[in-house]
């Protein structure tokens, strides 16, 4: 290599003919370069594509996996709102049930109540000699 530093002022500095070496050493490294660049583009632009691919393709199935989903939350919801209505007619039906049955108690208090008075009065009625 012909360079030669030469210190002028401070700063150390190249001669035009060394740097012409240097430019001239580097020719052949930034012709291949310059080869090399569309194979390289040509790569970049097919793994680019596939990226896309897969990235569309995952937008595609999260964007059908979103609808299966608010789908199954629907019929989900549908089938609650069914079960809360089946479940509020089983309610009222069985409340009234215990109504009736309250109403059945009420009635068997009176008749026994009732009855044990009569049968109460009947025999203090022969007790007295009234009958």
């Amino acid at each position: 290599m012909n360079a030669i530093l030469r210190e002028k002022d401070v700063a150390p500095v190249l001669t035009i003919e060394a740097i012409e070496v240097h430019l001239g050493h580097m020719q052949p490294d930034i012709a291949a370069v310059k080869a090399a660049l569309p194979v390289l583009r040509d790569k970049i632009d097919r793994l680019s594509e596939k990226t896309d691919s897969k990235i569309d393709q995952a937008n595609r199935d999260r964007a059908a996996g979103d609808a299966m989903l608010a789908e199954k939350i629907d019929q989900a919801n549908k089938d609650r709102a069914a079960g809360d209505t089946a479940l509020a007619g089983k309610i009222d039906h069985l409340t009234e049930l215990v109504l009736e049955i309250q109403g059945s108690q009420k009635g068997l208090k009176w008749f026994i109540g009732s009855a044990t008075v009569i049968f109460g009065g009947i025999a203090l009625a022969r007790t007295m000699g009234w009958i």
